[in-house]
Order: C-alpha cells, then structure tokens, then sequence
C-alpha cells in the first residue's frame, strides 16, 4: 500500500513555527505586550510574558484574548510595521511572533461574553404627582393707566387744596387715557383749556378721544344713522370745527404726546418694551332729551359697531384697550333712575373682541370698575380705595389687573370724575383711576 501523506493541517504548521522558535535565543526574554507597544490597535493584554522558550505553543494559545476586537488587532499588525523593535531579537523574530498570534484560527477561540451593566431604573410618577410649570405663551410687560372721562371743563386744583379729588400733581404713568366730553360748551377756547391740563400729565402717551359734549369736534352735519339736527348750530360744518380738529390732530400735539382716536385702532410701542393696541370711538347712542342731541351719536335700534367686525385688527384678542365714550349693556352704565343706559349692541361687539380693558364715560354716576369672566356672562364689582402718592389723589386699581387674562376676562371701568346731571360741574366728584396691565414685549 503506497504511504499516506499527511495532511497539512493547522497543527503542522504550529509545530514547524515551534520548531523555528526553539532556535531563537534563550537569552532574550520576548513579551508579546512590546508587540501591543508596537500597535495601539493590538489588545494583547491578557498575554503574559514568558521566559522560557521551548514552552509548548498549545499551552500560549490559551492566554490568547478571544473577543473579536482581538482578532481584528492582530489582523491590522500583519499588515503594518511595527513601530518600535526594541527587546526582540530582530525584526524578522518579531515578524514570526505576529504571524503566530494572527494564525490563529477562529474556531478554536470562543468569545468572552460581556456584562453590560443595567441601566439605572428612573423612578415612576404617578399621575396625580406631576406637576406642570405654567408658562406664559409671550414675554409681558407691566404697564400703568391713568384713567380720566368726563371731565366737563373742570380744571385741576393746585397742591394746596387738599381736599379736591382732582388735583396736581398727577401720578407719573406709562399712558394716560381721557374716554371723552373733555368740554361742556365746546370751542377752541375751552379744549385749549383742556389740553393744558392734560399735557403736564407725566405720561409718555396720552390717548382722547371725544364725547357728545365735544360737539367742536363732529364735523358731521348729518348723523350716521341717517337723522339731522342741521337746526342745531353744535352739529353744523363750520370752520371753527375745522380748525379745532386741525388743532387736536396737529403733529404739535403729537409731539407732545397726545394723540387723538376716532373710530380707529392703533398701535403704540412704548418706552418700557411693550406694545398697546388701543381702539377709540366717541359714538354713543342717542337717548331722550335732553340726550338726544349732540356730538357723534347713533340710533340706538341700529347696530352702529357691526361695521368694525370685518376689521382683522379687532378680532378677539388683538386690541389691548377699547375707549368708547358710552358704556356697554348693563355693565357700569346704571342711571341713577336705576336704568341700564347702555348700548346692547356694543356689548356684542365688545364680546367679540375681548379687550384687557374698557375704559368709558358717559353714565358719570355709574362710574366704578368692574370685571367680566366672559364665560359667566356677569359683570363682578371690583373693590378700589383712594390712595395718595406723592401728593397725588388716585383711586387705586392697580390689583385688579393681575386677575385679567386676555381672551378670557375684561376689566371695565367707567373714569366719569363729575357727578350726576348734565347741565355744569363746578368740581370733580372722584379721583382719576389708575390701573395695571401686562402687556406684550415688542419684538425685535
């Protein structure tokens, strides 16, 4: 039988690399950690150095790390130079070591499985735990009012009358605001009167408009729901009135800081950041006589504020004040006959657009401050209190406005200072009304 030949198999090929091993030097002491030196690739960590070598290459096997990390470093040192050579004997022997740990077979190396520690448990909330911080949807600013109407040709008292409610100085303010018949007998002469009181206010904006008293005003002959009182001389187109319009509206007056509204919406940006967005109209419903007559009024059967809802600058939640002279349906506008005075279709409007505040005149017994939930439907009382503050008489409100939320409630206030009647005022009956808001920070 002819001899077998022996195949060559992984062992052969170790014992022929033993063989050319124990004819390396005995002296030299080789560590299989300078061949990690050699390449920081090559995790031969767990390989202990050996001093003898004639010891059995089967027996170094079994030091050799399994892992396929492992097996991929002796891959990349077959293929580079080693970086340093120092403590073999020479580069060739080096050579030889790394070919004998890259042939390593796969098969015979089992991987050393990994712990991966457990991640640490987050503890659970229950539901009725959980807490969610309430943020504002927009940055707001703080903002004063100084609330006035009807002031009727009543001037300030000086500082030294101590027991008048309208009296300098006036508390300083970021806006002031006059809903309306600044003048009984209305001219030139008597709204000059006006003004000069009104620009010694220390208040970076001051916002008029006008009432039915301020008939100086009304370049209307004809009224906007189709009547005429062109008999009456307050309601005929004359040049006095053109020139009081001229005046009021002049950019003298707006350097001043006066600006004056009528049936219009603006937008004001104010030194503390904030912006205010304020609508403003005289118009008020016509009553019985003698309250029939006058300045910018309406037939109260006829929907006078329909025509300002196509307007996209009044949907809800986009004007900051409304500045009417008349007061809204049953909301601060009592007579002191009992009677609710107000306009129901000014209501609707107002529930439509939702403003921070209203600010009116008009019912001057009525004057007070309310507050309205829009979902209740109810007008709540708001309790204020006179207050000085450096020397000036206020009726403080300043804490209502932190119960305000746009969208969802108004507050209402009715600034009339003179008492009841119509005929003449010789003072005012209260304080001019000062409030806060938060307003919306003006974008960059």
């Amino acid at each position: 039988m002819p001899p077998t030949r022996k195949s060559r198999n992984a062992s052969s090929r170790v014992d022929i690399l033993a063989k050319d091993l124990r004819n390396l030097s005995t002296t030299d002491t080789v560590t299989i950690n300078k061949a990690k030196a050699e390449s920081s690739t090559l995790d031969l960590k767990s390989i202990e150095a050996t001093k003898t070598p004639n010891r059995p290459i089967r027996q170094r096997r079994k030091k050799i790390d399994g892992t396929a990390s492992a097996i991929e470093s002796k891959a990349a040192v077959s293929t580079s130079k080693p970086a340093d050579t120092d403590g073999l004997a020479d580069s060739k022997e080096s050579q030889v070591l790394a070919r004998v740990e890259v042939k390593v077979p796969d098969a015979s190396v089992k991987p050393t499985p990994k712990i991966i520690p457990d991640a640490p448990k987050v503890p659970t909330i229950q539901p009725s735990t959980v807490v969610t911080e309430k943020r504002p949807t927009t940055l707001t600013v703080k903002t004063s009012f100084l609330l006035v109407s009807d002031t009727h040709d009543v001037q300030p008292q000086g500082p030294e009358h101590k027991d008048a409610l309208f009296r300098y100085p006036f508390p300083k303010t970021d806006v002031f605001i006059h809903a309306g018949d600044m003048t009984q007998d209305s001219n030139m002469s008597t709204l000059k009167a006006a003004i000069s009181w009104i620009e010694l206010i220390p208040a970076e904006l001051k916002i008029l408009i006008a009432g039915n008293h301020d008939t100086a005003l009304d370049t209307a002959q004809d009224h906007v729901d189709g009547s005429s009182d062109s008999d009456n001389k307050e309601n005929q187109l004359n040049l006095k009135i053109v020139e009081c319009r001229k005046y009021l509206t002049s950019k003298a007056m707006k350097a001043k800081g006066i600006d004056y509204l009528e049936n219009e919406v603006k937008t004001f940006q104010l030194k503390n950041g904030a912006t205010l967005t304020v609508f403003g109209s005289p118009y008020t419903p016509r009553g019985k006589r003698p309250h029939h007559d006058g300045a910018f009024r309406y037939n109260s059967d006829i929907d006078y504020w329909k025509k300002f809802e196509p307007l996209d600058s009044l949907k809800a939640g986009k004007i900051d004040v409304t500045v009417t002279h008349g007061p809204a349906h049953e909301i601060l506008d009592n007579t002191q006959h009992g009677k609710s005075a107000g306009c129901k279709h000014l209501r609707r409007f107002m529930e439509k657009v939702k403003p921070l505040m209203s600010v009116c005149g008009h019912i001057h017994e009525a004057a007070g401050i309310k507050i309205l939930e829009w979902d209740s439907k109810e007008a709540k009382d708001m309790k204020d209190q006179r207050a000085e503050k450096d020397g000036a008489v206020i009726t403080d409100a300043r804490a209502v406005g932190k119960d305000v939320v746009r969208g969802k409630t108004t507050v209402f206030v009715n600034a009339s200072l003179v008492g009841a009647g119509s005929s003449s005022y010789a003072e005012a009956a209260r304080c001019p009304y000062v409030i806060e808001l938060d307003l919306p920070l003006a974008t960059a």
